[in-house]
Parts: structure tokens; C-alpha cells; sequence
């Protein structure tokens, strides 16, 4: 195959391109390999044309040829059968679980090449070298059908990178490339970036390379990144904050979040159920063609309780029910928006670690009466567990944009301590019944799906001036980028010290509802008529609350039940009633709701870097 003269100021010419070694080592991988001979290669394979092989054998032949030893990790993924029906079923090729070096890339080249169906190549921090990135990247310039390509954390420079870009100019099919930490220069990753930008949207904005330097994994324009210096730094270093758009869409996440903490598990359902509102954007105005992307996600289905993950599609249709705006202008936009918070995996966003994140977290009072109010929440339509929820749902929903209140700088929410489930000193630990109406008439609400917007939360709250009024005027770069940890900076309390429990009281109170229908049945069916309904067996509500948490958690959710047990003669049962209503969040019972107003938030956001998103998110 020629060799492509790139034009003047696209990465180079044919001059560029791997002189002798480099173009010594595709001639070999690229000429028709000769027969298998019999030095160290098993015997019943001698003779056989390396179409016969299976793709299995295939490798092992071509670790033989470079002198490396085949990794198991590659074999198992690799079908032991020869026959097209087995390569057309590889959809993923996935090294990043090994370090293979040099000679080891080299090997899996004939791989790459024969699997025409697959369409992400991950090859991370895998030791991809300079002469073995040369014939990698003369396959992708004709690949069929690869279209995402990660190759970050190795040890490239520009050469491979003019390479890239040659790959990219030349393969239509290629939409997303992860070069982050690859060593490639930021001009050369500036142009690869506009190619991509360019095929995505057909145009390419200017950017000046003064002050902006690109984030370097290859998507939209939407993430370019600042540029920061350290005061004694005398070159400038860039430090990758986090790009105000995708500031912007973390606000409006939580907001959202914060606005409907009485109905989450309608939020997690927008992500996973195939949602096609007109309104929506979802089918209509997404802007992509059908193959870009997987339609469906086998592994976020109806029948798991709390999927943490979801199709890509599914994520942008769930981000622009909920109003998230900022950062699904396209579906390309939020995979980038995914991929810049660390929950874009091959296929899935692991969109449940980002709202774990962001969401208000449950906390459990110490004692409940089983005189106590239902289970607050109930009034939530069952149909949210199998309709699609509408994109303006407006009836019960007494808090409209312009009344989320904005927390006073004073300080009353309480401190992230694992003390903080306990109730205050000015907290009753029983609501009373009038608290539970006012509650019930406040919150309970179905999802509210109303986009935000900036000026709807900077209203000042009526406890008079602040130092709000410094606090959103332009501050300096020092300002901005404050120290500390993400989750101190941004409020995002905890209950508990383990994020693991805190999730399965999250999700516990999630399901409150579900859980206290299944209660109710099995109190009623219980043949004990001496014993109240609510008492239910501890093995019972044990194994149904596993049911929606994952068997992993059995030993939290005992430790969470165990309180509430009580002897009835020889059986041991659980108040249920009291057990449930013990949790509640935190700031629903304060007098105000959000942390932060939009432009306060959204202010620190900007000076969070894209390596503490990413650890803060990783956590979870």
C-alpha cells in the first residue's frame, strides 16, 4: 500500500515516514507470511497457510517470529477456532490488562489486521514503541472498522504522532483517539484534534495556542483545557482544569440531583430504560449517524436494581431529560463529557460512580417508632419502574428553579463526620406528623426535569447581604483554584466514613418503596396473626434487601438490619416500618437545599483539575 504525502503543516510528507528498521519490520509483517515451519512451532501446524489458523494460533506464530514468549491473558481472549464467523465476532480488543513492550505490539499487529469487525483498540500504558507503533498505524490507515483507538500513557513522540494523524486524515471510520500522556507534542496534538473536530461537526475553530492548550484525547472542540502555571515554575507547564462547559453540566447534574433526592431511582431509570421522548433530542437531533456508536448495552438491563452503567446513547438521552444541557449538544459531546470524568469504559458509561459523586448521601437516625409516618417518597408513581418518565413533569412540584435556595456562608450544614447521621440537639429524632405532611407536600414529588439556568440561582437567600457579593465577581487565577480536597471544596458531604456502606444506604433508601410494598406482602402472608404486619422475619427482609444491593454487601446490610431486630417469642423480627424511616438526607431536612448557587459552583468547578475529577469519581 503508498504511503500517503500529507500535505504542508498536516504532520509531514513521505520524507517523515520510518526509514529502514521501521519499513524493514512492515515488509515483514505486511509480505504473505510463509508457511509455518517446524523450529519450536507444534507440529500440527506445519504446512498450514495462516488463514487456516485460528486466531489463537495466529498470535503464537507471531510471538514465535519476534522471539516473545504469548501472554495468557492475550490467548484466552483469542477464539482457539479457526473460521471468519469466530474473527467477525471480536468487537473489542482489549491489551490494556498487560505490558507487552515492543515486540510484544509488534505480535498482536496481525491480530489487529485480521479482526475487520472490531471496533475500539485499547492499548494503554501497553509499552508501545517507535518501531512497533509504525506498522500499527499503517494498519488503522485502512482498517475497516475500528473507530476508537487508546494508545495514552506510552512512550511515543512525533513521529508516531505525524503517523496518527496520517491514520486519521486517511481512515474516515476513526472518530476518537486517546493520547493522553503519550508523549506527542501539543501542536501536533492540536492538529490531530482538528481533524477529529472537523470530521465530527465539519468545520474547525480557531484556538490560540497562547493561552489554551488541548486536553489530548481526541474529541470535540468542546474540551479544550486552561493553561496553568506553578508560581515557581519557569516554563509554562500545562495543568488541565476542568473546561467551563463541562463545569457548567457537573452543576446542572447535581442541581438536579438535589432537586429530585426524594425520587433518585427515576433518575437512574432515565439512564437505562431506551427513552425516545419527542422533546428529548434522543432520536431526533442527536447528530450522528447509526453505526458511530452501540445502540444497546447488554449490561444495564430493566431487571438489575440500581445499574451503575448504561449505553452510550442512553447516557446523552439521560443527560438531556434531566435538563443537563451543557454537555449534550451531541452524543459526542457527552461521551467526551464521560471520558473527561473517568466513567467512559469501551462500550458503557459507568454513569452510576459519577452520581454517586454528586448526589445528596442518606443518613440514618438513631431511633423510630413503628407509630412513625409511612416511608416518605411513596407517592411516587409505580408506572416510573416501566414508562418512560415525560420531560416536563410539572405536577407536584411545589420547588420550582427560581426557589432552590442557595446555602448561607455561615455554615449550617453540618460537618461530613460519621457522626452525622445522628440527630441534633434541635432535631427530634421522630417527626411529627405535621412535619411528615409538610414533607410529603414539599418533596414528594415525581422526577423534576426542568433544565436550569445561570441566572435562576443567584438569587440572594432573605437572610440578607454575604460574601456572595465578593464571591461572584471575576476573581483571580489563585482565587479560583483553591487547595484542599474536591469533596471538602464542593460540600459533597458523606454520612459514613466507607463509601462502600454509603452507597448501600443510598441505594436502600432508594428502593424504600419497593422495599415496604414487598414488606407489607410478606407481613400479611405471615401466618402468625399475633404479630403486626411490619414485623417481618430477619432472614426475609435480609434477603430482599441484598436483592436490590448485590450479594456483595449482605454483611452492610446486616449490620443495617440487626438494630432493628426484636424478639416475638422464638422468631426474631424486624421492625420494618422503623428501619426504613430511619433514613433520610441531610440537607432535605435543613432549611436550605443547595450548597452553593449555579455561578458560585460553577466558579469552582474552574478550578478543579481534570486529575482530581477523575480521582474524586474513581473513589466511588
Amino acid at each position: 500500500m503508498e504511503n500517503v504525502v500529507m500535505e504542508a503543516g498536516e504532520g509531514g510528507s513521505k520524507s517523515n515516514a520510518p526509514q529502514n528498521d521501521d519499513a524493514s519490520v512492515m515488509n515483514a509483517l505486511y509480505e504473505p507470511p510463509p508457511p509455518l515451519a517446524s523450529d519450536g512451532v507444534d507440529d500440527a501446524f506445519i504446512g498450514m497457510a495462516l488463514e487456516e489458523c485460528s486466531l489463537r494460533d495466529v498470535y503464537s506464530y507471531s510471538c514465535h517470529r519476534f522471539g516473545v514468549r504469548p501472554n495468557e491473558n492475550i490467548l484466552r481472549q483469542l477464539p482457539p477456532v479457526a473460521g471468519d464467523e469466530w474473527v467477525r465476532k471480536i468487537k473489542v480488543l482489549d491489551f490494556s490488562a498487560v505490558y507487552l513492550g515492543g515486540k510484544g505490539c509488534l505480535s498482536l499487529v496481525p491480530i489487529i489486521e485480521r479482526c475487520t469487525e472490531a471496533t475500539h483498540l485499547m492499548m494503554p500504558n501497553v509499552g508501545l514503541t517507535h518501531e512497533a507503533a509504525a506498522p500499527l498505524f499503517e494498519v488503522m490507515r485502512y482498517h475497516p472498522s475500528v473507530s476508537w483507538m487508546d494508545v495514552s500513557k506510552n512512550r511515543l513522540n512525533d513521529d508516531v504522532g505525524r503517523w496518527i494523524l496520517n491514520a486519521v486524515i486517511e481512515n474516515p471510520r476513526i472518530r476518537f483517539v486517546l493520547l493522553r500522556d503519550a508523549g506527542i507534542s501539543p501542536p501536533l496534538l492540536q492538529k490531530i484534534e482538528n481533524r477529529l473536530h472537523e470530521r465530527m461537526y465539519g468545520t474547525v475553530e480557531a484556538i490560540t495556542p497562547s493561552i489554551r492548550v488541548t486536553y489530548a484525547e481526541g474529541f470535540s472542540q468542546l474540551f479544550e483545557s486552561s493553561l496553568g502555571t506553578g508560581a515557581n515554575d519557569t516554563a509554562r507547564v500545562p495543568v488541565h482544569y476542568v473546561p467551563p462547559s463541562v463545569a457548567a453540566g457537573l452543576v446542572e447534574l447535581r442541581h438536579q440531583l438535589y432537586r429530585n433526592a426524594e425520587s433518585m431511582r427515576c433518575v437512574y431509570n432515565c439512564f437505562t430504560h431506551n427513552l425516545t421522548p419527542e422533546s428529548g433530542g434522543c432520536a431526533s437531533d442527536a447528530g450522528t449517524d447509526a453505526e458511530e456508536l452501540p445502540e444497546t448495552n447488554s449490561e444495564a438491563g430493566f431487571g438489575a436494581p440500581h445499574p451503575d452503567r448504561c449505553s452510550w446513547r442512553s447516557f446523552f438521552c439521560g443527560l438531556r431529560l434531566l435538563g443537563v444541557r451543557a454537555v449534550c449538544k451531541s452524543l459526542e459531546d457527552s461521551v467526551a463529557f464521560a471520558n473527561l470524568c473517568g466513567i467512559c469504559n469501551v462500550e458503557t458509561v459507568l454513569f452510576g460512580k459519577l452520581i454517586q459523586l454528586l448526589r445528596p448521601h442518606v443518613a440514618i437516625k438513631d431511633e423510630m417508632t413503628p407509630e412513625s409516618p409511612p416511608v416518605r417518597g411513596n407517592t411516587i408513581p409505580n408506572q416510573f419502574a416501566d414508562v418512560s418518565p415525560p420531560l416536563d413533569v410539572q405536577q407536584g412540584a411545589s420547588m420550582d428553579a427560581e426557589e432552590i435556595p442557595s446555602r448561607d456562608l455561615s455554615g449550617n450544614m453540618r460537618a461530613a463526620t460519621p457522626e452525622m447521621g445522628k440527630p441534633q440537639a434541635d432535631t427530634p429524632s421522630v417527626p411529627t406528623q405535621e412535619a411528615a405532611r409538610m414533607a410529603s407536600e414539599a418533596r414528594c414529588s415525581p422526577l423534576t426535569l426542568r433544565p436550569l439556568h445561570c441566572t435562576l440561582h443567584e438569587k440572594r437567600s432573605s437572610l440578607g447581604p454575604s460574601l456572595l457579593d465578593t464571591f461572584v465577581t471575576t476573581p483571580s487565577i489563585a482565587g479560583v483554584h483553591a487547595s484542599g480536597p474536591l469533596e471538602a471544596r464542593l460540600r459533597l458531604d458523606r454520612t459514613f466514613d466507607s463509601r462502600n456502606k454509603q452507597t448501600v444506604v443510598d441505594q436502600l433508601y432508594d428502593e424504600r418503596v419497593t422495599l415496604s410494598e414487598v414488606f407489607k406482602k410478606t407481613g400479611g402472608e405471615d401466618p402468625d396473626a399475633s404479630a403486626p404486619s411490619y414485623l417481618v422475619d430477619i432472614d426475609e427482609v435480609i434477603k430482599h434487601a441484598v436483592s436490590r444491593v448485590g450479594e456483595s454487601n449482605r454483611e452492610i446490610v446486616k449490620s443495617l438490619v440487626e438494630p432493628w431486630a426484636v424478639g416475638v417469642e422464638d422468631r426474631v423480627l424486624v421492625n420494618t416500618e422503623g428501619w426504613l424511616s430511619s433514613m433520610y438526607v441531610p440537607q432535605l431536612e435543613a432549611s436550605t437545599l443547595m450548597p452553593f448557587s449555579f455561578s458560585e459552583e460553577k466558579l469552582i468547578w474552574a478550578g478543579v483539575t481534570v486529575e482530581e475529577l477523575r480521582e474524586s469519581v474513581d473513589l466511588w
